[in-house]
């Protein structure tokens, strides 16, 4: 028997069925397929409208069978591109294993592969050797942490979490209003507004140690855009303050690498004498742009503006006595 076989498969099979002898009656069909008869009567209709397949009823043995013999449906078939695109889906859901969408999204690709005919196998792993992805890093997700979330974002509401500061190295609780989630460079950030700071913050959902809906709702504010928040993050984090200008000086070895990006939308590139690069920045934060320079090592320098050179000094003081 097929059970519950998706439109498509249940037309492969009643391919084959319509060419053979005795033709076989709308209620065999229905029997085979474990549909209605109704189902059966739908599809016939819809394979001579849509696929204009020469469907006939045979009033003397009450069959249905094709007008010609040798008839066939067109076959499925996937293009190369198609088919590259289905292997590329489904290793990007395997980068999601261990998250809470893993089950659902495991599902939802079972269902693309069974909307396929009977006669199509899909083997994704002859591709594995042209193709592979690797996560940079891995964050400890608690699942159902993230699924009451998820569930508030959608609801518009209001949550009581205990957040653990990594900066600070403190616990503090707090009443935020779930905003946005977001999957930045393959790391899950909650936008929200919190109450207690007065102002929206960007909060890592694996650091929320505890997590309680509350019974108030909020209204989003329809002015609310993490892309407006993020215009002052080379990342992801932007204080409230306007952006400033940052200054960096690469060396001719660090500018061959800066020129292959784009690495915000307010920058600003100038070719320097001898193969250096000059790229200018407009951020709110210095957060990840100290670590930006301080990856660079050697080959990168900060010019402007002037607090943001003191912290890089005394950065680089402190690391100088860690090596001593």
């Amino acid at each position: 028997m097929i059970q519950n076989r998706p439109a498509i498969r249940r037309f492969a099979h009643l391919d084959r069925r319509l060419r053979d002898e005795p033709p076989p009656t709308a209620r065999q069909l229905a029997t085979e397929l474990q549909v209605s008869v109704r189902t059966i009567y739908r599809d016939v209709d819809s394979m001579r409208l849509d696929l204009g397949a020469p469907v006939l009823y045979d009033p003397v043995l009450g069959g249905w069978r094709y007008a010609e013999r040798t008839y066939r449906l067109p076959p499925f078939t996937f293009s190369e591109g198609e088919f590259v695109s289905l292997f590329l889906a489904e290793r990007t859901f395997r980068q999601y294993q261990g998250t809470p969408y893993e089950n659902d999204l495991a599902r939802f690709f079972k269902k693309i592969v069974d909307l396929l005919p009977q006669e199509i196998t899909v083997d994704v792993t002859t591709l594995d050797p042209l193709y592979s992805f690797r996560p940079v890093s891995t964050s400890l997700q608690d699942i159902e942490t993230f699924r009451v979330l998820a569930k508030a974002v959608l609801d518009h509401r209001r949550l009581h979490v205990t957040y653990y500061t990594a900066g600070r190295d403190a616990t503090t609780e707090r009443d935020i209003d779930p905003y946005h989630l977001a999957n930045i460079a393959g790391e899950w950030y909650l936008f929200a507004y919190c109450h207690g700071r007065r102002g929206v913050r960007v909060f890592r959902p694996d650091r929320i140690r505890k997590i309680r809906p509350c019974r108030d709702t909020f209204d989003r504010p329809e002015d609310f855009s993490p892309a407006n928040h993020l215009d002052g993050a080379l990342g992801v984090y932007s204080d409230e303050g306007k952006p400033r200008r940052i200054v960096l000086d690469f060396d001719p070895f660090a500018a061959r690498f800066i020129r292959e990006k784009i690495w915000h939308s307010s920058q600003k590139i100038k070719e320097l004498p001898g193969g250096r690069l000059r790229l200018e920045l407009r951020l709110a934060s210095f957060v990840e742009v100290k670590r930006f320079a301080l990856g660079w090592g050697e080959h990168c320098r900060v010019l402007a503006p002037r607090s943001l050179v003191s912290q890089m000094s005394l950065e680089i003081d402190r690391m100088r006595r860690e090596y001593r």
